[in-house]
Order: C-alpha cells, then sequence, then structure tokens
C-alpha cells in the first residue's frame, strides 16, 4: 500500500505526463465511420457520407483530412450535422491516402484503419498547388523502424514555426508537434503500434502545407513500449545551432568519420536496469545478511546464558547423609536394632543432601528399640566394614569410656518430626539402659 507522500508524488507525475501527452498528441474524443462499410477506394471527385457517434462528445462543424503518401494533404469541410456528412475525394487519381476526421477544435476521431487509393480521373475539384514549397524528409527509409526508435525529420521551406503531423493507421489520435520559433529539426521517439504504417506531414506558420513523407512501416516488435520508451522524449532543434539535419541513409559509406552515435532507448534501459538491479540487490542482501547475524548473536547469547545458568547454580538443601551400601543393619545382641539416621542415597537421588556416615566398629550407640527390649547392646563388628569414621546419634551416653563421637541434628527436611510420646519413650529407654548399666 502506498504511503501519502509516495502517493502524492505519483499522481503529480501523472498529471505531468498527461498534459506532455495533450500538448502533443490530439485528443480522440468521438469515433466516426464511413455509412458504407464496403469502401475500399475513393473515386475522384466522388461523395461519400460519413457518420459520427451518437454518444460523441466533439463540437462541429467537422473536417476531413486526406493525408497524401509523399504529397500534400488536404483539409475539407464536411459540415456540422453528425448524421449528415460528406465528403468529396478531391485528390488526384494514383494518390494513397491516411483519413482522419476532426471537429471544431482539432481533437481527432481517429485515423481509418486502411490506406485508401485514389482511382478516376476527374480533376474537377483538385485543389490547386500550394504557393511555398514545405518539405520534411526523414531518416529512415527502406526498412522497418524500430520501436522508440528516434525518427528525424529535417523541415525546408516556408515560414517558421513548423507544426508537424504524424498519423498512423488505427491511431485513436494523431500526434502534433509544434516546434519552437526557429527549429527545423524534429527527433522523434517512435512510439507507434507495432507492424504499423505511419506518414508524416508539415505546415508552417501561414497555415500552408508542405509535401509528406512516403510510408514508414513500423516492426512487429514490441520493444520498450510498454514502459513508455523509458522516458525518452521527442525534441526539436535549429540545424544552424550546428545540429546536422537527418539524412537518409546511402548505400554509399562516407569516407569522412562519423561522431560517436548517442544511446539508442535500448542501451539507455540496458544501463538503467543494470543499475536498478544492483541497487535492488544490495538494498536485498546486506539486509537479510544483517537480520541473520543479529539471529545468530542472539541464539549464542542466550546458549551462554543458561549454560552459566546450569553452571553456578548453588544448592539450597545440603547433600543426603548417605552411609557405605555394603554396611547393613546389624542386630543387637541385646535386642536392638541399629537404625542409622539417612535420608537418600546418592546414587538414586538427584536431590542435594548430606552424605550418610557409617558406624564404628566397637561403639554402643542409641538405637530405637525392639518391642520388648529396654537395654542397649553394642554392634556386631561383623556388619561394618569402615572402622575410623564419624557416627551419627541422636543420643550420646555419659561418660569417659565412651568413644568421641560427632553430634549433628537429624534431617528433619525429609523425616516426620517424632511426636511427644515417642520422645518420651526413647528417653525413658535410654534412662533405663544407662541405670542398669
Amino acid at each position: 500500500m502506498l504511503n501519502p507522500p509516495r502517493y502524492c508524488l505519483l499522481l503529480s507525475l501523472v498529471i505531468l505526463f498527461t498534459q506532455f501527452a495533450r500538448s502533443e498528441t490530439g485528443q480522440s474524443r468521438f469515433f466516426w465511420n464511413f455509412a458504407l462499410d464496403s469502401i475500399t477506394s475513393f473515386q475522384q471527385c466522388s461523395d461519400y457520407a460519413l457518420v459520427i457517434d451518437s454518444g460523441a462528445n466533439s463540437t462541429p462543424p467537422y473536417y476531413m483530412m486526406a493525408w497524401k503518401v509523399s504529397g500534400v494533404p488536404t483539409v475539407s469541410a464536411i459540415g456540422s450535422d453528425p448524421n449528415n456528412l460528406t465528403w468529396k475525394a478531391n485528390q488526384e487519381g494514383g494518390s494513397q491516402l491516411f483519413v482522419v476526421v476532426a471537429d471544431a477544435h482539432g481533437n481527432s476521431g481517429g485515423v481509418y484503419g486502411n490506406v485508401f487509393t485514389v482511382t478516376g480521373n476527374d480533376e474537377s475539384c483538385i485543389p490547386p498547388e500550394p504557393s511555398a514549397n514545405i518539405t520534411i524528409t526523414p531518416n529512415v527509409t527502406g526498412r522497418l523502424l524500430n520501436p522508440c526508435e528516434p525518427l528525424g525529420l529535417a523541415i525546408t521551406g516556408g515560414t517558421k514555426p513548423y507544426s508537424v503531423s504524424i498519423a498512423a493507421l488505427n491511431s485513436l489520435v494523431v500526434t502534433n508537434i509544434t516546434l519552437k520559433n526557429g527549429d527545423d529539426t524534429v527527433t522523434y521517439i517512435n512510439r507507434a503500434d507495432p507492424s504499423s504504417q505511419m506518414v508524416v506531414s508539415v505546415s508552417d506558420a501561414k497555415g500552408i502545407w508542405g509535401t509528406s513523407t512516403g510510408i514508414i512501416t513500423t516492426s512487429n516488435e514490441e520493444g520498450d513500449l510498454g514502459v513508455d520508451c523509458n522516458g525518452v522524449d521527442t525534441t526539436t532543434s535549429n540545424s544552424a545551432d550546428g545540429i546536422q539535419h537527418p539524412t537518409t541513409p546511402s548505400s554509399t559509406p562516407s569516407p569522412s568519420p562519423s561522431p560517436s552515435p548517442s544511446p539508442s532507448p535500448s542501451e539507455l534501459k540496458g544501463e538503467s536496469g543494470s543499475k536498478s538491479h544492483t541497487i535492488l540487490y544490495i538494498a536485498i542482501i546486506i539486509p537479510t545478511c544483517a537480520l541473520a547475524l543479529l539471529i545468530a548473536i542472539f541464539f549464542i547469547w542466550r546458549c551462554r546464558k543458561q549454560n552459566r545458568r546450569r553452571g553456578v547454580m548453588p544448592a539450597i538443601i545440603s547433600e543426603a547423609w548417605t552411609g557405605n551400601r555394603g554396611v547393613s543393619a546389624g542386630i543387637l545382641s541385646g535386642g536392638y536394632t541399629a537404625v542409622p539416621y539417612f535420608v537418600h542415597d546418592d546414587a538414586s537421588n538427584t536431590n542435594s543432601r548430606i552424605p550418610k556416615q557409617d558406624f564404628p566398629q566397637d561403639s554402643s550407640y542409641g538405637m530405637v528399640p525392639s518391642p520388648g527390649h529396654v537395654h542397649l547392646s553394642t554392634l556386631s563388628s561383623t556388619n561394618y566394614t569402615d572402622k575410623n569414621v564419624d557416627i551419627i546419634i541422636q543420643h550420646r551416653d555419659a561418660g569417659t569410656a565412651s568413644p568421641t563421637v560427632q553430634e549433628v541434628p537429624p534431617p528433619y527436611i525429609d523425616q516426620p518430626v517424632a511426636s511427644t510420646s515417642s520422645r518420651s519413650d526413647i528417653t525413658n529407654a535410654t534412662g533405663t539402659a544407662s541405670s542398669k548399666q
């Protein structure tokens, strides 16, 4: 979607181009035809009926313009009633004609699609020869005119400024070019349809018509017509300023060196096209590479951040207290079962816990009493492998003969808190055992 500034710029360019086209080309506001569609040629000095489209936006009176190939055109009034128009074929026998109808404002009804031939020898309606000898000479003859190819037209005779008219078969308009005062050369950029025919005529400041060109045929190529010839415009110039008249190509080459030719529209298109392609590539590649680089940097940063989090995360809970896996709970000689305090084994646990230690071989410790027993006994030495290790107990018997042990609080995080009655039972059992000793 176009934003407002671009839309305004585009609209301005369209308006400027439309105004230029109107100044160069006669507008087509209506359509016309012969009353008899079967007409293929004209009889000299015979009358032919014409009709104007009933819905046409035209202004009477109407005129018939008959361009004679390699001859002088004629302009004849044909009436004001759109349904009752008559034209007399006032060209000599043997002439080839391009015909078009225009209204009072010079608006064209379009060039007829056929080249008509005049027959007969009745000269009663033939106008006299013009008083001035005005000629227009093209630089392209005997070959096809390519799309957007410059067509040079040199004008001589008559009174300046000149007006040049270009009529092409089946064209809705007639191209009109008014030269600046003093100019006598036109470089027309061919915008006619492919496989068409055209004729060029000239008139001077007094309205006297000069001799037209022969038929100029365009090639069947589309060329750069679709892009309006890349904006290359028709120009006019003065041969007295050092600009040579366009000349008809000759079969005999000239020995004198010729100046370097100016680039053709196709060459201009190639240069501008290559530049535009380069700019387009730069505009696409650079942002794409920059975006890819930013994405790569983001992913690398994210991965490193996640790795740092996994590597330096401090342990909130200490490692589990675990004992030697080869040690099993021994049976006390007095009927007590040794139950070391531990929570989880590191081999099957992923949580952080303090490791359990093994019991010494020859010491007595506070144990959970088995049912029916109320005294302590020593652990069997055959149930342990490690001897010089710290021992974890909940209570320690008094006395100097007892071994030195380390007392730590039990892991209350994973063990339920003992009830008051349980604690009193253990205390009573321990006290009784001590008194018995």
